[in-house]
């Protein structure tokens, strides 16, 4: 599942995420569960704690625990 969310919001082929790709993942993600998606500044934090290369783009290693930590986001919004 996570390989092929990936993939589909790697819309460039290039085998990383952009931030604005990943603006399409997050804003999707929090549409479907009807919540408010991150800030800028979330988003940039996610980003910042998961691309461990330090390119500003996320491979799929990087995404792995990324799309973990979004869903917890999400998951913790929903309790309340």
């Amino acid at each position: 599942m996570v390989t092929k969310t990936f993939k589909k919001y790697d819309k460039d082929d290039s085998g990383k995420i952009s931030k604005n790709e990943m603006k399409d993942f997050v804003k999707t993600v929090a549409e479907r569960m009807h919540i408010t998606e991150p800030d800028e500044q979330q988003l940039d934090n996610f980003i910042e704690m998961h691309d461990t290369d330090h390119d500003k783009l996320i491979d799929l290693g990087e995404f792995i625990p990324l799309f973990t930590e979004i869903m917890k986001f999400y998951l913790d919004k929903l309790k309340g």
